[in-house]
């Protein structure tokens, strides 16, 4: 596998710790996985918190948003490369690169 890439996906799944391990051992090493999606903003009012939930309910978003970290598993699991934040920490880019 050359590279791999998630976007707003890995949120959807319980098991993304495994998943990124998975990957990660499948990569050649110096290869890239580059994850995107959406996460818990820290510094958010609860209720703009609750807002966005409720907006984008619709796509699966929940309250388990707020536990669920998978920029953590792709540095557990490979070299961080870039990990990134955008709109006021609601969204992140995590790229890893493998070992």
């Amino acid at each position: 596998m050359k590279g791999a890439l998630a976007t707003f996906a890995l949120e959807m799944v319980p098991e993304y710790d495994a998943v990124i391990h998975r990957v990660a051992a499948t990569l050649q090493p110096g290869r890239r996985l580059a994850v995107y999606g959406l996460k818990h903003p820290d510094h958010w009012p609860r209720w703009l918190v609750q807002l966005g939930m409720w907006l984008n309910r619709p796509f699966g978003v929940s309250r388990e948003y707020a536990a669920l970290r998978p920029w953590e598993s792709v540095r557990r699991h490979m070299s961080e490369v870039e990990h990134r934040e955008f709109y006021a920490g609601a969204a992140y880019l995590s790229v890893g690169e493998a070992i």
